[in-house]
């Protein structure tokens, strides 16, 4: 029987299966990920390893019994940033993503995530956070509801369960005008630079 949410924290890599669970499901039944094939653990993980040092991703969970920390967390949802493009200019903006697993949808989960997420983003010098999120009333509130700005949609660019899906992209400004710090990228994530 599950207990209460206890923690939004930092992701680890043994929550990479939990993680896995959330996004193969969405995969297989959902249209929010784009992929078209379950992947598992092995790739989560492997994302998690190449960027977490940079880009944070962070997991909520909630603790089967009481007093087993990690050992009995279960993974309810998390939010990762990951690089938005290559080029050096590009340093300061960063992807997101939220997924909330379907047994704790509509708890809230997914704007705590976030902002916990942003405010990371921020703590560690990024300016600029973009997300595509399939159009749909539920995903659209969620992120208006953290202060995203629709930026526009792109139409029919992918095709998933049977159907041409649009991709619906917001954005948020952190950290105001002003000219930024050092890069928060440098050369720790090993993309190359054009």
């Amino acid at each position: 029987m599950p207990g209460a949410l206890d923690v939004i924290r930092h992701a680890v890599e043994s929550d990479c299966t939990g993680i896995a669970r959330i996004l193969d499901s969405e995969i297989e039944s959902g249209f929010a990920h784009f992929g078209t094939e379950p992947e598992g653990a092995a790739p989560v993980a492997e994302a998690w390893r190449r960027d977490h040092k940079v880009y944070p991703w962070l997991v909520a969970v909630e603790r089967r019994r009481s007093g087993q920390p990690r050992a009995d967390e279960h993974v309810l949802g998390f939010a990762r940033a990951a690089a938005w493009k290559s080029r050096g200019a590009y340093d300061w903006a960063c992807e997101s993503a939220v997924y909330v697993d379907e047994s704790a949808r509509g708890r809230g989960l997914g704007e705590l995530l976030y902002r916990r997420l942003f405010d990371e983003l921020e703590r560690r010098g990024f300016r600029s956070v973009v997300a595509g999120a399939v159009p749909n009333p539920a995903s659209e509130r969620l992120h208006e509801s953290v202060g995203m700005t629709d930026a526009g949609t792109l139409e029919a660019v992918g095709y998933k369960h049977g159907l041409w899906r649009s991709v619906r992209y917001y954005t948020l400004r952190l950290g105001g005008d002003g000219p930024p710090g050092p890069s928060p990228v440098g050369d720790k994530t090993g993309v190359g630079r054009r």
